[in-house]
């Protein structure tokens, strides 16, 4: 909860400070005359709340007009003892590989580039956009931005200094990132939803909302590969249908030239201009029939009991399937392939829900209706059940609840060209991927809500869901974390437990004690720890006010050491000292330039392959230098006299000390 008053604060009144009879404080500032009043008045700013004549409780203005006496209360601006960096530094390793900071940065410039990263990491941890929550999920974070920021500086930038081209300019250089190539072989799965927007935005417009109520919406678009990946996406007007904003993806991804092998779209793309047009782009499809479409009831009707456990019509999983040539709409001449696909299992499960939920309804009714009370039936049941005339008794819809038992576990399948049901079905499921995609971006963009005041500031907040569902995807894709059965949410949990610890002078040190689950997670994803070692100096330097590059990177402290200018280091005593021995560095350097400067020198032809020996001037007089003189020869060994055994000879005395 928010006091006005912060009550775990006291501090002096400042000067000039006036005591009401409330005990709030204010300070008079310049003199403003007020034309109406004819006359000067002082202005006047309230700073807190007195609790003596000399202390007072500050508020939020005293904190804006005296930030250095309020910097000074101690446990008001203790540093961050631990800070978080395992999310920080996989962002930035996934972001850094794929180019996508790359293109944040060239596009959204530098500090809004590190917004974009820190808000998207903040969706991927918490699941949600709301700007007020991110001061307190984020402060024991590193971030891209250096410390956290409050809700309303963040909004500002989102609604003022963010614009509508650099969003536009961003995401068209992500689709440039892929090329026909990697394209052309593959699926892409389009979707569309809805959000509520309670704010007066002229785009927001009354439709098919997905929270079933009357509020105007605003409505968003989005493709991705048939593992996930985000490739692009739009945001739009509430009334327009998805079937006519898919012309726009479409037009886009055709302008730049991108041609995937086709498309598999949702059954709100189940249109004959949608179908259409992939035609005319020469665009392979596969959509699910709306349930009231002429195709379903066509193929419904037909095979309707003959699919359910029939062996030649099994496709595998607890799947039967036919396929046959329809008329899609009743009123178009337009004939498609398609296919009616019975789910056994997930028919069953749909069943035993129905019938559990009417039957407690029932009961329920019963109970109401004896104790004298009248039962609210829902919406949902209304068709299966009604109250009688005089309210007195329900009435059970039999036989329609028996035709909606029997329908479940059915969908209808359209397609382009020549499929079996079973291909027509394997397709269509590439849509699990970019279902969970679609699942986690809604709560990323604020479950059924858009918290926005105007188009531009929804568009920016789409944006950094969509970058927050690119570094998603990279993790839920990693095959090291698959072949280790790490999921990503596990992930994302284990690498929010690695911290950063603040040390003496200002220094955070990475801890040491990872895991062997956050071991395999951090060396799936290419983090090494002396990645995060050098996470560890850089946020260092951050914290010391030091110079720092805004734009980060993935660096390596042993690389970050300053190189050799090339001399060696000489062993032996310093260069200075009085000793003048053979292990002086004085001595050895003279010794190397002399070195040197013989080695052009030929040898003298005195029969002797050695090397020239350097001599030394000193003090004393000149020093032979180490090793054999030039010219000596080894001397012959006599082996003729008796080697003398151990101990003092015979006859030998001590001689006398001097």
């Amino acid at each position: 909860m928010k006091h006005r008053y912060n009550l775990n604060v006291v501090v002096p009144i400042p000067d000039g400070g006036h005591i009401c009879k409330d005990q709030r404080v204010y300070i008079d500032q310049e003199k403003v005359y007020y034309p109406d009043l004819k006359y000067n008045m002082n202005k006047r700013i309230w700073v807190g709340k007195a609790i003596s004549e000399t202390q007072m409780h500050p508020n939020e203005t005293y904190q804006e007009q005296f930030p250095t006496e309020y910097a000074a209360i101690t446990h008001l601006n203790l540093p961050i003892y631990s800070k978080r960096v395992g999310m920080y530094a996989a962002a930035l390793k996934i972001a850094e590989q794929i180019g996508l900071y790359d293109d944040l940065v060239k596009y959204l410039g530098p500090r809004n580039a590190n917004l974009a990263m820190d808000f998207a990491v903040y969706s991927m941890v918490t699941k949600s956009n709301v700007i007020k929550d991110f001061e307190v999920e984020m402060q024991e974070s590193m971030l891209f931005l250096g410390k956290v920021y409050s809700d309303s500086w963040i909004g500002d930038i989102i609604a003022n200094e963010i614009t509508e081209d650099q969003v536009i300019a961003f995401k068209q250089a992500w689709l440039k990132r892929f090329s026909r190539d990697e394209l052309q072989n593959i699926w892409i799965c389009i979707d569309g939803s809805n959000n509520d927007c309670d704010a007066d935005i002229d785009e927001a417009e009354k439709g098919k909302a997905k929270s079933h109520t009357s509020s105007d919406i605003i409505s968003f678009l989005y493709a991705v590969t048939s593992t996930g990946m985000p490739i692009y996406s739009m945001v739009y007007r509430g009334g327009r249908v998805d079937c006519k904003a898919i012309f726009e993806m479409i037009s886009i991804l055709d302008a730049f030239k991108i041609k995937p092998k086709g498309v598999v779209l949702d059954r709100g793309f189940c249109d004959y201009d949608c179908i259409q047009e992939l035609k005319a782009k020469q665009l392979e499809f596969v959509i699910m029939m709306k349930e009231n479409t002429n195709g379903y009831k066509e193929l419904l009707g037909k095979y309707h009991d003959e699919l359910r456990f029939k062996w030649k019509y099994a496709l595998g999983h607890g799947l039967f399937g036919a396929s046959d040539t329809v008329t899609l709409f009743k009123k178009r001449d337009l004939q498609l392939n398609c296919a009616l696909i019975w789910d056994a299992k997930n028919g069953e499960e749909r069943i035993d829900y129905l019938v559990d939920e009417l039957l407690d309804l029932i009961d329920e009714c019963h109970h109401m209706l004896e104790e004298g009370k009248v039962p609210a039936i829902p919406s949902k049941y209304s068709k299966y059940l009604t109250l009688s005339a005089d309210k007195t008794s329900v009435i059970v819809h039999d036989d329609i609840i028996q035709s909606e038992m029997s329908g479940k576990g059915y969908y209808g399948l359209a397609y382009s060209g020549v499929m079996t049901a079973k291909e027509a079905n394997t397709v269509y499921d590439l849509r699990d991927s970019s279902e969970k995609q679609y699942a986690i971006l809604k709560s990323q963009l604020g479950g059924d809500v858009f918290r926005a005041h105007s188009m531009h500031g929804i568009a920016v907040r789409e944006t950094f869901a969509f970058v927050a569902s690119i570094l998603r995807n990279h993790i839920c894709m990693n095959q090291g974390l698959r072949k280790k059965r790490i999921d990503t949410n596990t992930a994302i949990k284990e690498l929010k437990l690695i911290n950063l610890t603040l040390l003496p002078g200002n220094k955070y040190q990475l801890v040491h004690n990872q895991s062997i689950r956050q071991k395999d997670i951090l060396q799936a994803l290419g983090l090494s720890v002396d990645n995060l070692d050098y996470l560890a100096d850089y946020e260092t330097r951050r914290i010391n006010k030091e110079m720092v590059h805004p734009v980060q990177k993935i660096g390596s402290l042993a690389a970050e050491k300053p190189a050799s200018n090339g001399s060696q280091k000489v062993q032996g005593k310093p260069e200075g000292s009085k000793a003048m021995g053979k292990g002086s560095r004085s001595n050895t350097k003279q010794d190397q330039s002399v070195e040197s400067n013989d080695a052009g020198k030929k040898p003298k032809s005195d029969g002797s392959s050695k090397a020239p020996q350097a001599t030394v001037n000193t003090a004393e007089g000149q020093r032979r230098g180490p090793g054999r003189p030039k010219g000596s020869k080894n001397k012959p060994k006599d082996f003729s006299k008796p080697k003398r055994g151990p101990g003092r000879p015979k006859g030998s005395k001590n001689k006398p000390k001097s």
